[in-house]
């Protein structure tokens, strides 16, 4: 334990396993003779370059306010906690670190994300993306995932995600979602989208404590176990928005006032 008072002399403390930093704006951020890293938390502003190249032991790594044009952690293969705010970042490859549990992803300009390796994951967050699609189907681990701001992203499939507990894909362009597979779910955020389409018909809505999905003016019909008034969860919908067993069928015509 200690304080290292400047990062010009970082490389003094090779036996360094923690840094958590927090200063004025960094160009580039070395980390070549600390080999026994661990954790990396970076609150501030990283404009060029991060190298944990020569980190083997790295499983955290933190770097939430940064304009980073490219990541290489394909040295990492013990990192489980990543953390990455960037404008500018495109791509990040992450074939390499299959024991990866966390992930939060706000990348602006984050055109493709390849989760095929990372089977271990259990938390993922995106955020204000360029993503056309993504693809959870080997992520069976997953039970929290928030999928926010990507307006580009039509359509999830979450139906191999067994575990999911948490769901919160706001302000997103999604059509149609199936979660009648998801049996564990507590909660399911869906604001600020484009829905013609929700199946909650999972067989266990008693367990879920909360549907938020105002905000989706095409969404007519939520598919869900029982149509009868009162549903055992809480929830916020639009006027238009009505519960059926059977979201196929015509809704029934409202009794006049």
């Amino acid at each position: 334990d200690g304080e290292v008072e400047s990062l010009n002399s970082i490389n003094h403390f090779q036996k360094l396993k923690r840094i958590n930093i927090s200063d004025e704006p960094i160009v580039n951020l070395n980390f070549e003779d600390n080999p026994d890293l661990e954790w990396v938390l970076s609150y501030s502003e990283i404009t060029e370059h991060i190298d944990v190249t020569n980190n083997p032991n790295l499983k955290l790594l933190w770097c939430t306010s940064n304009i980073l044009n490219s990541l290489d952690i394909s040295n990492n293969p013990l990192l489980e906690d990543l953390n990455i705010g960037s404008d500018i970042i495109t791509d990040i490859n992450l074939m390499d670190n299959i024991n990866i549990k966390k992930l939060q992803l706000g990348a602006s300009q984050l055109t493709s994300l390849d989760l095929t390796n990372n089977i271990l994951l259990e938390r993922l967050i995106v955020i204000s993306t360029q993503l056309t699609s993504l693809d959870l189907s080997y992520n069976q681990q997953l039970y929290h995932l928030v999928i926010g701001g990507n307006e580009l992203l039509t359509e999830l499939d979450v139906s191999t995600l067994t575990n999911l507990y948490d769901l919160n894909c706001s302000e997103n362009n999604i059509e149609s979602l199936d979660l009648s597979l998801n049996q564990n779910l507590s909660t399911v955020k869906l604001l600020f989208n484009n829905l013609n389409y929700l199946n909650i018909k999972n067989g266990n809505n008693e367990e879920i404590s909360n549907i938020e999905t105002r905000f989706n003016p095409n969404l007519l019909c939520i598919e869900v176990d029982n149509e009868v008034d009162p549903q055992p969860f809480d929830y916020s919908i639009d006027s238009q928005t009505e519960f059926s067993e059977d979201c196929s069928a015509p809704l029934p015509t409202p009794n006049p006032l």
